[in-house]
């Protein structure tokens, strides 16, 4: 059980991201909105979309993705064939377990038990 986040865990193409945009199932958090769909591999990959209008600041979108790649990292061996994107909401400042919180109680909805 390995917790890295390799090269195969992420999404990079745009076909991809347009593929689960499209035919994805969406879950929305207080702060993050997750969309996933089942996936071809065995292997869980990850795709993170924080524009500029949800989050003004480049410190504070590096923040978010870095939680989002941390709360992904921590729940990828339960969500064994899923391909996600995460999208942030409005940002509000708050605190970095609250947002950890928010986002682990998505991901744990589209986990395979």
């Amino acid at each position: 059980m390995s917790y890295r986040l390799t090269r195969n865990n992420r999404i990079n193409k745009p076909s991809d991201y347009k593929d689960i945009f499209n035919t994805g199932q969406a879950e929305k958090g207080k702060y993050w909105t997750v969309i996933a769909k089942p996936s071809d591999t065995s292997v869980a990959r990850i795709g993170i979309a924080i524009s500029k209008k949800s989050c003004r600041l480049a410190v504070n979108r590096n923040r978010l993705k870095r939680l989002a790649r941390e709360a992904f990292r921590q729940s990828k061996d339960s969500l064994r064939s899923l391909e996600c994107v995460i999208l942030s909401r409005r940002y509000r400042q708050t605190s970095n377990s609250e947002l950890s919180r928010d986002l682990q109680a998505l991901l744990q909805k589209f986990s395979i038990s």
